[in-house]
């Protein structure tokens, strides 16, 4: 049986980035589901207000390299599942790219 391999999280963050190209999205995360829909929040800062700029620890974002994070996997739900995979018992004996 075909399974979908992205989550529904990079879904809604890839229509997000096609439907509002000038936002860059920070973070998402899973609110809740019922029979019919799934609630995803997404989090996003548009990088030509005047406000994002002026604001030392946020302007980093208005960075020409932080364009389309959300398609590369950058941001705290990304690193988060990737922290709960290595921990399986899987990974424990994989030693940089081989299995001894």
């Amino acid at each position: 049986q075909l399974k979908f391999q992205r989550s529904i999280q990079s879904v809604l963050r890839r229509e997000l980035d096609v439907h509002c190209g000038g936002l860059r999205v920070l973070n998402s995360y899973w609110v809740g589901q019922d029979a019919s829909t799934n609630t995803t929040k997404l989090f996003c800062v548009d990088p030509a207000h005047k406000a994002v700029r002026v604001m030392p620890d946020s302007n980093w974002i208005c960075n020409a390299v932080h364009k389309h994070r959300e398609l590369r996997g950058l941001n705290i739900s990304w690193s988060q599942e990737q922290k709960e995979s290595a921990r399986d018992t899987d990974n424990a004996k994989v030693i940089g790219s081989s299995r001894r």
